[in-house]
């Protein structure tokens, strides 16, 4: 969904597998049930690679391309979230030394959802960038 979302908001297309004329001249005839069932999508393309695909993999679910952002910030990401926390002047809307923190005890394990972190991350990145002028890499 977000990229798919960013990818929209620039012009974008990211999916763009079945581009081709002769796939989309077998695809258009076809009515909304030939296309998409009750329980399942790309009805005609799982049909159409039966015999090609593993039913397991033909069958499956749609996976998506998650980002392992949750893991990054307990390692490789830790020290540039540290930095990025630290040195934002973000003081007047965030509680530094609170979301510093919670950034630590993260890393040690503790079990809340990333994605709190993540948004202070990204708020102390565009606050540096549009109101602090700051431009470049973060140190």
């Amino acid at each position: 969904t977000k990229a798919d979302r960013m990818t929209m908001a620039h012009g974008l297309e990211l999916r763009v597998p079945f581009l081709d004329r002769r796939v989309l001249a077998a695809a258009a005839p076809l009515t909304p049930g030939e296309k998409i069932g009750r329980d399942t999508t790309k009805v005609a393309l799982r049909a159409a690679v039966a015999e090609l695909v593993p039913p397991a993999v033909a069958g499956r679910a749609k996976l998506g391309f998650p980002v392992p952002i949750r893991f990054w910030l307990r390692d490789e990401l830790y020290d540039f979230a540290e930095t990025v926390l630290a040195e934002a002047q973000i003081g007047a809307y965030v509680h530094r030394d609170a979301a510093l923190t919670m950034l630590r005890d993260y890393r040690r394990g503790a079990d809340f959802d990333w994605r709190r972190l993540w948004v202070l991350i990204c708020f102390a990145l565009w606050h540096r960038h549009h109101v602090e002028g700051v431009t470049g890499p973060v140190r």
